[in-house]
């Protein structure tokens, strides 16, 4: 008997960056439209990266920075995610499930570590959402549009340095319950204005508090329980 088929979706391969990086010597029709119904975009920012250039000077400088885009892109990689473009200091990256995003902020304290090496007050503000999105050729590259990356690139707006900040859509999301378990990370809830977006928006900080864990394990387990209204109720008060 011959094993089951696998079968790989447009989604994952958009995300996938070996795709992506043998697309960026394709040609991409154009008029290229593809509507994703969900996926979960991750944006970082190098905080202090202005003042380290001052500080050090523009090798020493690009040096560390270049350093943290190759870590960042590694760890991107090793969780089935990709890098959709860079902007300065700062990364868009897309992921098929917010379980594989959540599963890579294990690296961050690792890229944080190779920015803080020389002692200089940098770090990198992480925000995260999940939803759907419009896939585009953007000058022979796969780039993203729509709410779901304006608000993603908001959240991560209200990090500061070292933080990482999700959506209640991230949360309620399949088998980010059990990552955070994993990764021992609970939450702080905070209710944000975030530009753009009509409603104030809860929004949640991953931090290493394994009691508040617990609480967003059950809310996201919970079978009829799983939207994000649901998981910013069971997230512990700021």
């Amino acid at each position: 008997m011959h094993g089951a088929r696998k079968f790989v979706t447009g989604k994952v391969l958009l995300n996938n960056q070996s795709f992506r990086d043998l697309f960026r010597v394709q040609s991409l029709a154009p008029d290229l439209k593809l509507n994703l119904k969900s996926l979960t975009l991750l944006f970082t920012d190098l905080k202090g990266s202005t003042e380290l250039y001052d500080r050090t000077g523009d090798v020493s400088a690009d040096g560390i920075v270049q350093e943290h885009f190759r870590v960042l892109a590694e760890a991107v990689r090793r969780h089935d995610g990709a890098i959709v473009k860079t902007m300065g200091d700062a990364i868009m990256a897309s992921f098929s499930t917010s379980r594989d995003a959540v599963a890579m902020m294990n690296a961050m304290e690792a890229v944080n570590q190779k920015v803080k090496a020389d002692g200089y007050e940098t770090g990198l503000k992480v925000g995260l959402h999940e939803g759907s999105a419009l896939a585009v050729n953007a000058e022979s590259r796969l780039d993203y549009f729509g709410q779901t990356v304006n608000i993603a690139a908001r959240v991560q707006a209200v990090a500061s340095s070292g933080e990482i900040w999700v959506t209640g859509a991230v949360l309620a999301a399949e088998g980010v319950a059990e990552a955070l378990r994993e990764l021992r990370l609970g939450t702080e809830r905070k209710v944000v204005s975030l530009k753009g977006v009509g409603a104030p928006t809860p929004v949640f900080r991953l931090a290493a508090q394994p009691s508040q864990a617990v609480s967003v394990l059950r809310a996201c387990r919970c079978g009829r329980s799983t939207t994000p209204e649901t998981a910013a109720r069971a997230a512990p008060p700021p």
